[in-house]
């Protein structure tokens, strides 16, 4: 899973920024399960910060190292485990993927 490859080892295995980098990070990882999202919490938002990263963080992006297949499997993921989910504008999300695969 794309998860349990790129993210567990900072947010860890069940999200909430527990993995076993995550105490010598500065700040430390976000708590996926919480869902206090710094660049928001939509599916697209989500996408966009897997692909760049978040600057001045150890969020790195991962845009040419997986797949947008790959993003998207982490983005259901965190999504299926937040609880702070907020709603899709699913024709702007269509857009969005669309362009993705031009």
């Amino acid at each position: 899973m794309a998860y349990q490859a790129n993210c567990s080892i900072c947010h860890g295995k069940d999200g909430r920024g527990n993995g076993p980098a995550s105490r010598r990070l500065v700040p430390p990882p976000r708590n996926l399960v919480a869902g206090q999202w710094t660049h928001g919490g939509t599916s697209k938002d989500l996408f966009v910060t897997l692909q760049k990263g978040i600057s001045g963080t150890s969020m790195a992006g991962f845009n040419g190292r997986l797949s947008n297949v790959e993003l998207w499997a982490i983005v259901h993921f965190i999504r299926s485990m937040t609880a702070n989910k907020p709603k899709d504008d699913l024709v702007a999300l269509k857009a969005f993927a669309d362009k993705l695969n031009e």
